[in-house]
């Protein structure tokens, strides 16, 4: 019998108040000789992580601290050269940005990483994949490393601006899409489905669906959220790929980015999310209506684009990720669709 070998956290702790419990945690994992390289960025500097430093001093552990101003190349550089040669784990505490420089540097300089998310606006907290900028501050998505293990505070994550865990929704049921854009490019013999990472992206995404309770302030809820997008993160470890995540909806959502949209990411995608289930002629009010209820922009306006930009968008969309077959690919996009279905929506 043929086996796969896949990377998963050795432990994810998620719960109240673990931000004090970070060094034992580490000590436990990696021994009282462990260096410590701890990334952040200025906000949870000011927030949180000197505090981690101090937890860390008190218990004779070593912890340096790093501070990275956004999600670049360079940056990954400046980690793993602060990490290279001494160094036993790196520690990534904060937003997306954040921890995809942490997962790319730990990813060079073949070390463990720790994912200490400060907030859940997508799937990138456990998740291979790292979103980071060229020099010429284009975005794309590497290959990186999974992490060793989460360590989520609940109180931490509940005190993030409400809009981010709202994206964190978006991010989390665009998974509903992008599996249907799946189904797609097999049924045109464009790509082979991994059941076993579509059954856990689904899964993830069907528990906040599913949920009684539709409230990123309820702490069940925001429970459900965290779980469903580390469940994402493994989906695309298992299948080697973004795929099961991301579909034609995060294809528009790459091309937002690129004209300079200020929306989040999870913000994006649900929009894309809505676009995309309209051309394959599903129930996209379903969607609208569940983003609405958690309080997700549905609208360019919504998004702080205007109409033209958000056609651009869905016109271009499918050269953010070329090989890839989505709706978009399928009907060839074009201006005029995409002003058609923006339209008949009332995206635009």
């Amino acid at each position: 019998m043929e086996l796969r070998k896949v990377d998963i956290p050795f432990f994810l702790k998620i719960d109240d108040g673990l931000m004090a419990s970070v060094p034992r945690e580490v000590e436990s994992r990696f021994g009282r000789d462990a260096a410590v390289v701890l990334v952040t960025d200025a906000a949870v500097k000011e927030m949180l992580a000197e505090e981690i430093v101090e937890a860390f001093a008190g218990e004779g552990l070593h912890c340096e601290l790093l501070c990275i101003t956004d999600n670049t190349l360079e940056a990954v550089d400046e980690v793993r050269e602060k990490a290279a040669g001494s160094s036993t784990v790196l520690l990534g505490a904060g937003g997306g940005r954040v921890l995809d420089v942490t997962k790319m540097a730990a990813a060079k300089v073949e070390l463990p990483w720790v994912s200490v998310p400060t907030v859940v606006s997508h799937d990138g907290i456990c998740s291979p994949v790292a979103v980071l900028k060229d020099s010429n501050g284009v975005s794309q998505s590497l290959g990186a490393s999974m992490p060793h293990g989460l360590i989520a505070d609940l109180d931490i994550i509940a005190r993030s601006p409400v809009r981010t865990r709202r994206a964190g929704v978006g991010d989390l049921v665009s998974n509903l899409s992008a599996l249907a854009d799946w189904d797609l490019a097999h049924a045109e013999g464009k790509e082979e489905v991994d059941d076993f990472a579509y059954l856990l992206s689904n899964s993830a995404a069907l528990s906040v669906v599913r949920s009684e309770i539709k409230n990123v302030d309820d702490s069940f809820f925001l429970r459900e959220l965290l779980n469903g997008l580390v469940l994402s993160g493994i989906a695309m470890e298992i299948a080697g790929t973004s795929r099961p995540c991301s579909g034609g909806e995060h294809e528009f959502s790459h091309a937002l980015d690129a004209l300079g949209s200020g929306a989040l990411h999870g913000e994006q995608v649900a929009v894309g999310t809505i676009l995309c289930s309209y051309l394959r002629e599903e129930d996209w009010r379903s969607y609208m209506n569940f983003f609405e209820l958690i309080g997700l922009p549905v609208t360019a306006a919504g998004l702080g684009v205007g109409a033209d930009a958000l056609i651009e968008a869905l016109t271009r969309a499918p050269e953010t990720r070329p090989g890839r077959y989505t709706i978009l690919e399928h009907i060839g996009i074009d201006r005029n669709t995409a002003r058609k279905v923006a339209s008949a929506t009332g995206v635009i």
